[in-house]
Order: structure tokens, then C-alpha cells, then sequence
């Protein structure tokens, strides 16, 4: 069964309605449940990226102090904690936290898994995708 943030990644605003009935019937409910997934997300992905997860987490707690105030409809908070939620499971559209330019073939993670030209011309797999190059002095 998928997690919640799974299901607001894949369904945006209408995962809400995969929530239990008795947490969709009240949308402070359903606010402060999808608060908690994405906040307990950001704890656990912070030490991956320290910076990037801090500023998920200020975005998130404006959010919040923008549905407790009432500044936003529901609606409006829905769709916009949907595309927090994105954002915070996919950092950089899913682009694996490497910037453009540092996603380079010299990257160990690219190194491995990008298709290798033979010496006939040819282009093949790796050999062992998952194992990854020493770095130089190792």
C-alpha cells in the first residue's frame, strides 16, 4: 500500500480522498495528517542534504501558519502543500540532488550507470552498474 506522500506525489490534491473516512471529514484532520507526513520527510531526508530540507522546512511551516490564519481557502492550501509535498520527495525534479552542473561523467554515481562505448565503437552496459569507481587517492 502506498505511503501518503506517495499518494499526494502521484495523485496531487486528490489523495486526499484515500484518506480514512473519519480523518477527511474534518479538513483541519486532513491538513494537520499530511503536515505530519511531510514534516516526519524532512527529518528523514535532512541529513542528505542539510540545506535544501531546512528550506523545505521553513516553506512548510509558512504553510501552515498561512492555513492556521486563514489567509488561504482549503483548496488553495491543498494544492499548494501538493506541490510542497513533490518538491520535498523529489528534490530538484527528481534529478537525484545533483545540480546541472555537477551532474558531469566524472560524477561516481553517473560513472556507473551511463552506457560505456566499447573499443569496437559500440555502446554497452557496465558490467557492474551498482559497484562505484574508488576515489583518486583511496
Amino acid at each position: 500500500m502506498p505511503t501518503l506522500i506517495q499518494l499526494i506525489v502521484e495523485r496531487g490534491p486528490d489523495a486526499v480522498n484515500a484518506l480514512p473516512k473519519g480523518i477527511r471529514k474534518s479538513e483541519e484532520a486532513v491538513a494537520e495528517t499530511i503536515e505530519n507526513n511531510v514534516r516526519k520527510l524532512i527529518i528523514n531526508e535532512s541529513p542528505v542534504d542539510p540545506a535544501y530540507y531546512e528550506k523545505m522546512s521553513k516553506l512548510l511551516d509558512a504553510l501552515i501558519e498561512l492555513r492556521r490564519k486563514g489567509a488561504i481557502s482549503y483548496k488553495e492550501y491543498l494544492a499548494k502543500i501538493a506541490a510542497l509535498t513533490k518538491e520535498t520527495a523529489n528534490p530538484r525534479g527528481g534529478q537525484g540532488g545533483y545540480p546541472a552542473s555537477l551532474d558531469t561523467a566524472a560524477n561516481p554515481i553517473r560513472r556507473t550507470t551511463v552506457p560505456v562505448t566499447a573499443r569496437n565503437g559500440q555502446r554497452r552496459k557496465p558490467l557492474f552498474p551498482w559497484a562505484t569507481l574508488p576515489a583518486a587517492g583511496a
